[in-house]
C-alpha cells in the first residue's frame, strides 16, 4: 500500500481516507464505538474501542504499514477487544478486516479458524480484498477463498483493485451494520 501506482496519492493514503469516511458513518454520538488495529508481523491495537471520532481520524491519519500480514493476529486481537471489557453492552461486535496481500508467513488456514472463533463469540465479520499493483505480482495475490470463509455471510466479502472505491465498500458495510432494535425502532421498548 505504500508504492504509489497512480499519480497523487498512495494507495495507502485513499485507503485510510476511505476509512475515515467508515468512521464518519458510524453513530458515535448514540453509542457507537469503533476500534484501530494493525496487522503486519505482529498485531497493534492502535486505538482501542472508543466513541471519540477526533480521536479515531487522528489515529488513522498516523497508522502505519508493513510488508507482512498477519491476519490471524489482527483477527485474534479485534476479537480481544471486541469481546472485552471496553466494548459497550447492547452494542453488536462487528469487525472490518481489510488487507492487501496473502496471509504471510502463516498461512490463512490459521486466520479462518480464528475468524470462526469469533464468530462464535457472536462477531459479524466483514473482509475486504484490495488488489494493488501487476497483476503477476505474488505479492499482492488475495486468499480470496479463505477472505470469503472468514467473513460472516458471502454478501460481507469485498473485493476491488481501487483504492478510491474503498469508500463505496465502506458506505455498504456502514449501511449493513447490524443495529440494535432500540435504534431501529426508534428507542421504542
Amino acid at each position: 500500500m505504500i508504492e504509489s501506482y497512480t499519480a497523487g496519492h498512495t494507495p495507502l493514503e485513499r485507503t485510510l481516507a476511505a476509512a475515515a469516511v467508515l468512521v464518519d458513518l458510524l453513530r458515535l454520538a448514540d453509542g457507537d464505538q469503533a476500534a484501530v488495529l494493525g496487522f503486519d508481523s505482529e498485531a497493534y491495537l492502535f486505538r482501542e474501542l472508543t466513541s471519540d471520532r477526533d480521536a479515531l481520524h487522528v489515529t488513522l491519519s498516523r497508522l502505519p504499514t508493513g510488508r507482512q500480514s498477519r491476519l490471524d493476529l489482527g483477527i485474534e486481537y479485534a476479537t480481544v477487544e471486541l469481546s472485552g471489557s471496553r466494548h459497550r453492552a447492547g452494542n453488536a461486535p462487528v469487525m472490518v478486516v481489510l488487507t492487501d496481500g496473502p496471509a504471510e508467513p502463516v498461512g490463512p488456514a490459521v486466520a479462518e479458524q480464528r475468524a470462526v472463533e469469533a464468530k462464535r463469540l457472536g462477531i459479524t465479520i466483514f473482509t475486504i480484498g484490495m488488489k494493488f499493483g501487476l497483476r503477476d505480482d505474488p505479492r499482492t495475490n488475495l486468499d480470496r477463498e479463505a477472505l470469503q470463509r472468514m467473513a460472516s455471510t458471502p454478501d460481507h466479502y469485498y473485493e476491488t483493485n481501487d483504492s478510491r472505491a474503498l469508500a463505496d465498500i465502506y458506505r455498504c458495510v456502514a449501511a449493513a451494520l447490524p443495529c440494535p432494535s432500540t435504534v431501529f425502532w426508534g428507542h421504542r421498548p
